[in-house]
């Protein structure tokens, strides 16, 4: 029996691509779920400007009290306190006529033999720095540092660089044939009557007598005189009269008996270290 023969003829159009599967029946696919459109963009909102308020202008002011009234000033009990005064076992330098009261460990080489004193006209050495110290230490006449020096007072004056008491006595000076003064004892050893000197205050010009300064605190810028209590002479630098060597170009201090006090017999306070 003759073999049959089946073709399939399949159209094809201009333009048209062959498909694999045009001769397979179509099949219906349920359409895709539609996309949610995108959320929308968030508004950009501008800063908004903050102004903060001063921190005085939050807190409320602290209710106000009552000042309170200044305590009464107590008058001074001596109108010589509005000006500083010498006070007891302050250092300090004496200065007469343009020189300073001096001492080194130096002695005399005549008279006694003590200590050398003099008055020198530069101010830049220790070794004319002088404490000055009550009469004495006893219990009945106890005296405190920073207690204020008067007029009149007996005191004595120790020479910080080499403990000597300034001291006179029935001597003679080297150079003007008036009564030595010199240096004696070392701190509160070997002291005697002869380290005493009153003193006898400055009026400043005030027209006041010695007599009527006496119980006067001695201020800085008032001179004294230092009246020896065991001779009666006052204290005093001779300008005219130098020494030579050891000492070239110090001056001599003496003590004088002369009636009248002069320049050369009086003694400033100057640099110091003063207690108050």
């Amino acid at each position: 029996m003759p073999a049959l023969l089946i073709f399939t003829i399949t159209t094809i159009h201009p333009g048209a691509r062959p498909s694999s599967t045009s001769h397979l029946p179509a099949r219906h696919h349920a359409p895709p779920p539609p996309v949610p459109p995108p959320p929308p963009c968030p508004r950009l909102l501008r800063p908004r400007r903050i102004r903060y308020a001063p921190l005085s202008s939050q807190l409320s002011p602290p209710p106000s009290s009552p000042a309170l009234p200044s305590p009464p000033v107590p008058p001074p009990a001596d109108g010589d306190l509005e000006i500083k005064h010498v006070s007891y076992y302050s250092s300090f330098k004496l200065k007469s006529s343009g020189f300073f009261l001096h001492s080194q460990s130096i002695q005399y080489g005549s008279g006694s033999g003590q200590q050398a004193v003099s008055g020198i006209a530069h101010a830049g050495q220790s070794g004319s720095l002088w404490m000055l110290k009550p009469e004495s230490a006893s219990p009945t006449h106890k005296v405190n540092v920073g207690d204020p020096a008067k007029c009149g007072d007996i005191v004595r004056f120790e020479h910080v660089d080499t403990g000597a008491n300034l001291h006179s006595h029935a001597f003679t000076s080297p150079l003007s044939g008036q009564q030595e003064v010199s240096g004696f004892g070392r701190r509160d050893e070997n002291s005697d009557t002869g380290d005493r000197f009153e003193l006898v205050c400055d009026d400043g010009g005030a027209g006041v007598s010695a007599e009527e300064m006496v119980g006067k605190m001695w201020r800085r810028d008032r001179a004294v005189t230092l009246r020896h209590v065991d001779t009666g002479k006052v204290v005093q630098v001779v300008p005219n009269k130098q020494y030579n060597d050891p000492i070239r170009g110090h001056v001599e201090v003496s003590a004088t008996s002369n009636k009248y006090i002069t320049a050369k017999q009086r003694w400033t306070p100057d640099d110091g270290v003063f207690f108050a």
